[in-house]
Order: structure tokens, then C-alpha cells, then sequence
């Protein structure tokens, strides 16, 4: 199923409803420069390659409105987090009729290493503590973090030249 027709109509309603609940959230604090900055950070995730990926896979082959069981309705975005100049984190909620969850997390490259040590016949796997606030612990993981593309492209040659 094409989206192209009904595409503006849900972005549209996706950034008058954010900025409405913006507004009421923050009611208090939200002044002329506040409704321009959200309006600049939706149009943000709108615009972003995260959201039109995410959209692509929508309507790919393999994606779940492809055989015309499901339809986008609206996309209400919630929350936008920028690193710098570039969108970090977004988070919206897909409203697809035929109800399925829809909450979605995009984010953008990321990479992890496994980094092991040996000592004395035994092998370790370097961790790290990371405070995690949804689950209210400290979780020891893999080190990992966020890139841009052009920096994993370098990294992953790099990674070619190393040896053991």
C-alpha cells in the first residue's frame, strides 16, 4: 500500500497533535520560543532518515502494510532527543488500524565490541556498568554506543588492519 497520498495528512496530524501535547504538558513554561523550538524538533524527526526509513519498511516487501490487512492511520510523535545537530533518539506512536502496538524506539547506527582477555588459561569478556533508569539497576553490558555512518564505515576498516 502506497502511503504517498495519505502521507501529509498524517504528518500533519502528527505535529499538531506532539505540539498540543507539548503544550499541555508544559503549559507553564512553554512561551513563543518553546512552541518554536518544538516545532523545529518535530519537523526534525518528520524529516529525519530514522522516520523515512522507518516508513520505507512500512510499505517494503516484508513490511507489514504491504498485503493491505493493516493501514497507517496517524503518527503521534512523543519525543525527539538531539545529539548536537542530528537527531539522537526519537520516539512516536504508530496508530495502525487493526489495533497491534505500535510504540517505536528508532535510533540510529550503533556498535558494540566483544573484547576478550586471556589470563592464566581462562578467558574474560570486558563489561561495563551502565546505569539503567526504566529498569532502576545498574546492568553490566558489552561496551557499546551510537555512531554516525561515516564513522562506522572508519571504524570497520580499521577493525580489517587489526591482528592478534
Amino acid at each position: 500500500m502506497a502511503l504517498s497520498g495519505h502521507l501529509s495528512k498524517i504528518l500533519l496530524r502528527a505535529t499538531t497533535r506532539f505540539l498540543l501535547s507539548c503544550y499541555i504538558k508544559n503549559m507553564s513554561q512553554l512561551w513563543w520560543f518553546g512552541l518554536v523550538f518544538v516545532v523545529f524538533h518535530c519537523r526534525n524527526a518528520i524529516d529525519s532518515s530514522l522516520f523515512k526509513q522507518w516508513l520505507h519498511n512500512l510499505q517494503s516487501e516484508i513490511g507489514i502494510l504491504d498485503d493491505g490487512t493493516l493501514a497507517l492511520r496517524q503518527v503521534l510523535i512523543q519525543g525527539v532527543d538531539m545529539f548536537g545537530k542530528r537527531i539522537g533518539f526519537l520516539k512516536f506512536k504508530a496508530d495502525i488500524y487493526k489495533p497491534v502496538p505500535g510504540i517505536v524506539f528508532a535510533r540510529g547506527p550503533a556498535v558494540t565490541m566483544l573484547i576478550l582477555l586471556e589470563s592464566d588459561g581462562e578467558t574474560y569478556a570486558v563489561l561495563t556498568e551502565q546505569a539503567r533508569v526504566p529498569t532502576g539497576r545498574i546492568i553490566l553490558e558489552l561496551p557499546a554506543g551510537m555512531t554516525a555512518l561515516e564513522e562506522l564505515a572508519k571504524a570497520s576498516i580499521g577493525m580489517d588492519n587489526l591482528s592478534a
